[in-house]
């Protein structure tokens, strides 16, 4: 684990280099660089938490997966989705439930989000008039059922 845990500094410490560069580019908003797309240099500053902290939960380091899985969250202000599952994966893990409750209210209103983006509001329907969901709303019925669960287990927890 020795070489693996080095590899996980070095990883975080190239993303900390890189985090003054990304945040100066959206500043700039592209005025001086054209060809640059501060949208892409987020995502993937986003991505790159993301990836630090599925390596920090191999070895079995929760404090700097959680560091790194917030930092995706905040990177991109809630909308992206591994960041979000990454974030929900560590809480889950980790035991924290007020924290799983909060990560997969967030993820629904991404997913939410995103669907409705990608479709219309209206559910497909086959010539039975049966409801066709599609993986999408399979994930907003999951998402929304683990939250009706975790929201009852704490609700028995502390009342």
């Amino acid at each position: 684990q020795g070489n693996y845990k080095a590899a996980a500094t070095n990883f975080r410490q190239g993303i900390m280099m890189a985090r003054p560069v990304v945040f100066e580019l959206q500043q700039q908003q592209q005025a001086e660089k054209p060809d640059d797309n501060p949208y892409l240099a987020l995502e993937w500053l986003a991505q790159s938490y993301v990836a630090s902290s599925r390596a920090h939960m191999e070895l079995g380091d929760y404090d700097s997966a959680r560091s790194d899985a917030w930092g995706a969250c905040l990177v991109s202000n809630n909308q992206n989705r591994d960041a979000l599952e990454c974030m929900l994966q560590v809480c889950s893990r980790t035991g924290d439930a007020i924290g799983e409750l909060s990560s997969l209210k967030m993820l629904l209103s991404a997913v939410y989000l995103q669907h409705q983006q990608q479709q219309l509001e209206e559910a497909k329907m086959t010539d039975n008039d049966e409801l066709v969901m599609d993986d999408e709303e399979w994930n907003l019925l999951r998402i929304k059922t683990r939250i009706a669960q975790l929201q009852e287990e704490l609700d028995t927890k502390y009342s």
